[in-house]
């Protein structure tokens, strides 16, 4: 697998102007497509219409889940344990 670069938040505050304070936290963004609750579909699972979109297993009842895009990001959101 190659190599993803990691991604994290950043700030930016305005000290006047047209100046700005800026900088990154250490807080991870992790994309659906690195998640660990983020799938592709095959089109078994769900109608063959499905295959090839995403869909995440965290938001919902625990049976149903939310569909997603795979730059999307949450809170919630784990890196795959080959990606950790």
């Amino acid at each position: 697998m190659a190599e993803r670069m990691a991604e994290y938040v950043g700030w930016k505050d305005p000290i006047g102007e047209g100046l700005y304070n800026m900088g990154v936290t250490d807080e991870r963004i992790i994309r659906c497509r690195d998640c660990q609750y983020g799938y592709q579909h095959d089109g078994k699972r769900f109608p063959k219409e499905c295959k090839g979109m995403w869909y995440c297993i965290v938001w919902g009842d625990g049976m149903q889940g939310e569909w997603t895009i795979p730059d999307g990001y949450c809170h919630k959101a784990e890196p795959r344990k080959e990606q950790a």
